[in-house]
């Protein structure tokens, strides 16, 4: 089991779940984006997956400790982590909008021209 530290910056519904992300804390800085998936299609988190031990679903910006399994990358999700189902996550603090606001990513796109999605083509 892998314990990774994350700042939590992405909540969103997926179907009946959720899909959720966030940038690894380093010692010294902030790594790479880590999405904690399940095992079922999509990869998306029920809420027992995604909480605190008093049931209590993290807050945007909040630091959170995540037990993963392993390193998943699926197609264009690089940042795929197998979740551990056995440890509830912990809080251990949060940062502020203008800490959150350093994290910005600028890439020249943020999809592969020519792919497309269910929905439409990017």
């Amino acid at each position: 089991m892998i314990i990774k530290r994350i700042v939590f910056l992405a909540n969103s519904r997926k179907n009946l779940e959720r899909c959720v992300a966030g940038i690894e804390v380093l010692q010294n800085g902030y790594g790479d984006w880590i999405r904690p998936i399940s095992l079922r299609p999509g990869g998306g988190l029920n809420q027992i997956e995604r909480c605190y031990v008093n049931n209590i679903e993290p807050s945007i910006l909040d630091i959170i400790d995540i037990a993963l399994i392993s390193h998943r990358p699926h197609l264009n999700h690089t940042e795929d982590w197998l979740t551990s189902t056995r440890r509830h996550w912990i809080k251990r603090g949060s940062i502020s909008w203008n800490t959150a606001f350093s994290l910005v990513d600028s890439p020249e796109t943020l999809w592969i021209n020519g792919w497309n999605t269910f929905n439409g083509i990017n």
